[in-house]
């Protein structure tokens, strides 16, 4: 067998082999052919693996520049509500200055109830929506506009995105707190266990601080605050911060709550003027016994909140509570729930605190 052979001359010239160099040869060159890692097989397998091991890396750093990505508009989303929270809990410190009125001599304000409110039905559990009631609310709210009008009662048109306003850490809209506020009002006129209540609209204290009892005297036109005994009051703390004020008639106190440990008592003095004038106009006689009626701010009464966002919760769970004579034993845990369930109690018309459906109800 023969073999070229390159010379130093650049010449290739053949050489003989012997038969045993032959042979061997022959041998690698068989071997050769068995080999794997020089098939072309192997050789395609290769390249698909090196092509399926660059597409491994580039998703893993799509995936990585998403998480990167995310995690930093968490970041700032959590830097934005955090700055958010300091103003207004700033501005919430901070007293606008108040002209002094020589013709108003304001009442001493009391820290603190001055006596054991009574409790006439005791303090029920919370109730906690089932996945099924949960589910439901979400079908209704679902792929619908959001100024879609989903409820109109008692005069008041509730659209989706009022409702959203109930998702977790959402600022209660007026619309929201309105009905909620009617939808006792009217538990309290057939539940013969229930002590009466009135309530007044979230516009009433602004529209009573800017113009005076004339601005405010017709909206009690078909309502007797009177005949009724407690007489809710939802404040817009300087448009920022949502309190509650109640009037017992029965107690004779003038009550401020806010679930901040805020005091006003500018609020509970103005307030208190408003119930003498609208006495003084709509029975014809000043309110009786007013030298005994108390002013208290109730900071130490009012479970208090942890957040910037759940206020507007705070003031119409307050309000519910106190209806139907209960003490107040929500907390800053309870509002995903209390939110949900105020979901399904507006979208329902049933107050599940106590059972109570007001779907049949007539404007």
């Amino acid at each position: 067998m023969a073999l070229l052979k390159e010379e130093d001359d650049c010449k290739i010239t053949a050489v003989e082999l012997g038969k045993e160099t032959s042979e061997k040869y022959e041998f690698y060159q068989e071997s050769l052919k068995n080999c794997k890692y020089i098939s072309d097989e192997w050789i395609s397998d290769l390249q698909q693996s090196k092509w399926q091991s660059n597409q491994q890396k580039k998703s893993i750093a799509v995936i990585e520049n998403s998480i990167t990505f995310w995690e930093s508009q968490r970041r700032k989303a959590r830097d934005a509500e955090m700055l958010r929270l300091e103003e207004t809990l700033a501005a919430l410190e901070t007293k606008g200055p108040v002209l002094i009125d020589p013709y108003l001599e304001p009442r001493p304000v009391i820290e603190g109830l001055p006596y054991k409110r009574s409790v006439f039905k005791p303090p029920v559990k919370l109730p906690i929506l089932t996945e099924l009631q949960w589910l439901s609310v979400e079908k209704q709210l679902s792929g619908r506009p959001l100024e879609e009008v989903i409820l109109d009662r008692f005069r008041l048109a509730v659209t989706v995105k009022d409702m959203l306003s109930l998702f977790p850490n959402q600022w209660l809209t007026d619309m929201i707190i309105n009905l909620y506020l009617q939808m006792i009002h009217h538990r309290s006129i057939i539940d013969n266990e229930l002590k009466p209540s009135a309530v007044m609209s979230t516009f009433f204290y602004t529209r009573l601080s800017s113009g005076g009892y004339s601005v405010v005297k017709r909206w009690t036109k078909k309502l007797d605050i009177f005949a009724h005994n407690f007489l809710f009051f939802p404040i817009h703390d300087r448009g920022i911060h949502w309190c509650l004020a109640v009037a017992d008639f029965q107690e004779k106190v003038l009550t401020y709550y806010d679930s901040m440990g805020g005091k006003n008592d500018v609020c509970l003095n103005r307030l208190f003027d408003y119930l003498k004038s609208e006495h003084a106009t709509k029975k014809g006689v000043p309110l009786a016994d007013a030298d005994q009626w108390q002013l208290v701010n109730g900071e130490r009464e009012t479970p208090q909140q942890k957040n910037g966002s759940d206020c507007g919760v705070f003031a119409c769970q307050t309000a519910e509570f106190l209806s139907r004579g209960s003490e107040l034993v929500f907390q800053q845990e309870d509002m995903p729930c209390i939110r949900q369930r105020m979901m399904f109690e507006i979208l329902n018309q049933k107050l599940l605190t106590t059972e109570t459906d007001l779907s049949h109800l007539k404007d």
